[in-house]
């Protein structure tokens, strides 16, 4: 008579730890979560063919920063779970195989957009639990036929295993010269795009070889009657979810009826003269906004290569570098662009290490067909850019074209651990889609107009 008894109490034991979480927030066990599920699926309340997800944190611990050693793994796996619940919708399924795999199910979602959730909480976890930084390989997804993984009521393991095991089989090889193959994300009703169509950008291999050098664009010399004001862009900035961030750009007239110049098509190539005249308008507008306290935004500041060569680069940064640390290193961002296609990385190298030692964090704009994310990241830079104002007249992309391109160099640039961010966007549509692929900043005449000044507040 008892061992029926101590046998309830042993399977109430686990529960018992849960006990002061809300029932619709804790994971079920898996008998239950079978029963939930079979029982829905029985009043046609999931989308046929019934599927479960798997999600493994396996794969992701050895790459977490020390935050999370081996002696707080609970404290990981709580945060793990505060993740997923907050992706699931009502009734939220979800169970624990063991402490590094967790099964889910989307019943209201169909395949495709069960996916995209599940991708999304495992892009999530791994932001999460490494404090805010991209690790590489991030938190494993798989999504299998529920009927492959329930047996008689049971969860076959065996089955889960192999689907994890296929999944990992699927990341791709961490090489910039094989980009992760992605469909174009399309409008609804849109035609897709055949891959035969879908035109890539050249890209910069690990094995050395390149693209061929485009001859670049630069503007003339400064003229007797130019005039240079500064405007600020508002700049979506993802970790803050908001506009919180302005990045200064430089519009020149150079009179004679000729067009305005804007950001790095104002800067002219092989005078120093006036290169050193736009560099000081540019940091000395920063530095007296900075001084007036009046804006609690980041400003990211950009500045031109040749600027930063060893015999000018302390006349470009001594005004800014007399501000106090605690500004420079919350407030500032300083982007290098313009940087010479042939470069190979020493000079990048000695830069960027002096932009970090007077405090700053430093960006890498780059052109998309040279944007060498190997590089950036052995530099010490902590993101990696384009702008699409700059492509040259030749890379006329249609915007799925662009949205392919796009998601190539995001996950090129986080399998190297660095950010990725966007300037220029003229179009709505590449503007969610940025916002929605999670890229860290994103500015352009389709998010927001220049300003005469940033504004007070990021909103």
């Amino acid at each position: 008579m008892a061992l029926p008894f101590l046998t309830r109490i042993f399977h109430r034991v686990p529960s018992l730890f849960d006990a002061r979480m809300p029932a619709a927030k804790r994971p079920q066990d898996q008998k239950h979560f079978i029963k939930k599920l079979n029982g829905l699926i029985r009043q046609a309340k999931v989308v046929q063919p019934p599927q479960v997800h798997l999600l493994s944190l396996a794969d992701l611990r050895p790459a977490l920063p020390t935050r999370w050693p081996g002696s707080r793994p609970h404290t990981a796996a709580m945060l793990a779970k505060a993740v997923i619940i907050a992706n699931l919708d009502p009734p939220r399924l979800f169970t624990e195989i063991d402490p590094d795999t967790y099964l889910l199910a989307f019943p209201s979602l169909g395949l495709e957009q069960a996916r995209h959730r599940l991708y999304k909480i495992a892009g999530d976890v791994s932001w999460a639990l490494s404090s805010g930084q991209f690790v590489s390989p991030p938190a494993l997804a798989a999504s299998l036929p529920f009927s492959s993984v329930c047996r008689w009521w049971r969860l076959d393991l065996t089955a889960i295993e192999r689907g994890l095991s296929q999944a990992r089989a699927l990341v791709p090889v961490h090489s910039a010269a094989a980009p992760q193959s992605r469909p174009a994300p399309m409008a609804k009703g849109a035609r897709p795009i055949a891959r035969a169509e879908c035109r890539s950008w050249p890209c910069v291999h690990d094995n050395g070889t390149s693209p061929p050098l485009r001859p670049r664009l630069a503007a003339p010399a400064l003229a007797p009657d130019s005039q240079l004001r500064v405007v600020w862009r508002p700049t979506w900035v993802s970790q803050a979810r908001a506009l919180s961030a302005h990045c200064a750009r430089i519009v020149r007239s150079d009179g004679g009826g000729r067009p305005w110049l804007e950001g790095s098509a104002a800067y002219p190539s092989g005078s120093k003269a006036s290169l050193m005249t736009i560099e000081r308008h540019v940091i000395g507008a920063v530095v007296s906004i900075l001084q007036n306290g009046a804006v609690t935004t980041d400003l990211i500041l950009q500045i031109c290569w040749e600027s930063l060569q060893r015999q000018t680069r302390r006349l470009v940064t001594g005004l800014i570098a007399d501000l106090p640390n605690d500004i420079l290193g919350h407030r500032v961002k300083m982007e290098i662009f313009g940087m010479p296609e042939q470069e190979t990385g020493p000079n990048l190298l000695e830069m960027v290490g002096f932009l970090r030692r007077i405090g700053c964090e430093t960006l890498l704009r780059q052109s998309p067909e040279r944007a060498d994310c190997a590089m950036a990241a052995r530099s010490g830079a902590s993101m990696i850019g384009i702008d699409l104002s700059c492509l040259h007249p030749d890379q006329n992309f249609s915007d799925e074209e662009l949205m392919v391109n796009l998601l190539r160099l995001r996950d090129k640039a986080r399998r190297h651990n660095l950010g990725f961010y966007l300037w220029g966007v003229r179009r709505r549509p590449l503007l969610t889609f940025a916002i929605n692929n999670g890229f860290d900043m994103v500015n352009g005449p389709a998010l927001a107009g220049d300003l005469p000044c940033p504004t007070g507040k990021g909103i």
